[in-house]
Formats: C-alpha cells, structure tokens, sequence
C-alpha cells in the first residue's frame, strides 16, 4: 500500500487531502525540461497475484501525482504505471504528462487486474491506448475522468 497526499501533520490517512497536498512521482531524473532522458517506467507491480485476506487488492496506490514518463521505442510495457499479473487498485491518483508506446498512463498486461477509481488520466501521449491501455487484462473503471490524451495511428 503506498499513500499519498500528507501534507505533515494527520494522525490517520482519513485525514488526508489528496486534492490540496500532491504527492508527486515523476519520471524526470535528467535534465530539467528534457524528455529524452526521463524514466521509461515510474512504478512497476509485477507478480503479485491477489489479496486472499481481504477484499481490498494487492496493491493500493492512492493520493499520488504520477507524471513524466517518456519512451519513444517500440517496447510495449513501458508507461507511467506497468501492471502485470497483479491485482491492484488506484485511487485518488492523477497521472499527467505521460508518453509510451502503449498505454502512456497505464498499461496492464498478462492477466492484471486494475481499479481505477477517483483518479484523472490526462495528457498522455501514445501510439495504442494514450491514457489507459490493457492487454489479456482487466480494467474496472469507477468515477475516474480520462481526458486530453493523444494516441498516434501510426508512429511519426
């Protein structure tokens, strides 16, 4: 379970306010403005199968900012978020400014699971599936907004 969101001074995670205090992780590691050199992949979860101790999934990602992953290849799990062969759940989470060649946001492949849920999608680039792209997996989307993502029919 990774959470987000805390601005410092909660006593418990229902106190935080992940619209007010970001918690960013970006794929910018090189030089300030230049994508060339930025992460492939931010977080990747594979592997993990499902949470047989309760309902909730595997892996719990909530109240991050996930931007700037930057891959011009041709490989296909590349992207901000990789999922495979996991069940996991992200919320209140907002990915932004993410290009790859499929699924610029995130890409679940190989029997995954996602929740996508209380979370913005926006601004990726790709050639397949700018924002949210799945391949032999499952995606469950629930009050989430997808918007302003670009994906190429053909590389240019």
């Amino acid at each position: 379970r990774i959470l987000g969101s805390f601005a410092g001074h909660e006593r418990s995670r229902a106190e935080r306010q992940p619209h007010r205090h970001r918690s960013v992780l970006s794929g910018e590691i090189g030089l300030p403005d230049t994508a060339a050199d930025n992460s492939r992949v931010i977080l990747s979860v594979s592997d993990v199968g499902t949470n047989t101790e309760s309902s909730d999934a595997a892996v719990v990602l909530d109240g991050l900012t996930i931007r700037g992953a930057r891959d011009q290849s041709l490989v296909e799990a590349t992207g901000a978020l990789v999922i495979r062969a996991s069940d996991v759940a992200v919320r209140q989470c907002r990915f932004e400014d993410n290009n790859a060649p499929a699924g610029a946001a995130i890409t679940a492949i190989a029997g995954a699971h996602i929740e996508l849920s209380m979370s913005t999608v926006r601004k990726g680039e790709a050639f397949v599936g700018a924002g949210v792209h799945a391949s032999c997996a499952t995606v469950d989307i629930d009050r989430a907004m997808i918007q302003a993502n670009l994906a190429f029919a053909e590389r240019v």
